[in-house]
């Protein structure tokens, strides 16, 4: 059977009929049919002040089968190559600290789904550290144990 579309949810099972006319009958399996790469970006840094560590966010969906990891990638700006920061990692933040303070980095995820689906990589880069939220302050909430 060639289906025209994808499918989250289907199922099979096997019949089989012995020479004596005997049936017999497999489990009944799931599976599901999904040709679409996921969708990711790295969408949020933010710093507290007097830190050189940023703090990178990313996300990503899938609309069948799930993400099943990313691959976070930075370069300097005016760099040609990427240089992998994460690889199959499952995190959506982690610190970043700059090998050169001076420099502003681009970032820029890759998704890939529970099928092996993988995202195209965005050859520009999703966002930089020159975007990135400075946190003026920190607000500290008071512990109440018994």
């Amino acid at each position: 059977y060639t289906f025209g579309q994808q499918y989250a949810n289907l199922y099979w099972r096997v019949i089989m009929t012995s020479s004596l006319g005997n049936n017999i009958t497999s489990a009944v399996r799931h599976f599901g049919l999904d040709v679409t790469a996921p969708d990711s970006a790295v969408y949020l840094i933010y710093q507290y002040p007097g830190d050189d560590t940023y703090y990178i966010v990313w996300h990503g969906s899938d609309t069948l089968s799930g993400i099943a990891h990313y691959n976070i990638e930075y370069r300097a700006a005016g760099d040609a190559s990427w240089t992998s920061f994460r690889s199959n990692t499952s995190s959506t933040t982690a610190p970043f600290t700059p090998p050169n303070p001076d420099k502003v980095y681009w970032f820029r995820s890759q998704a890939v789904d529970q099928v092996g689906n993988i995202e195209p990589p965005n050859p520009n880069g999703d966002t930089n550290t020159s975007e990135a939220i400075l946190f003026s302050h920190v607000i500290m909430l008071p512990v109440i144990s018994h």
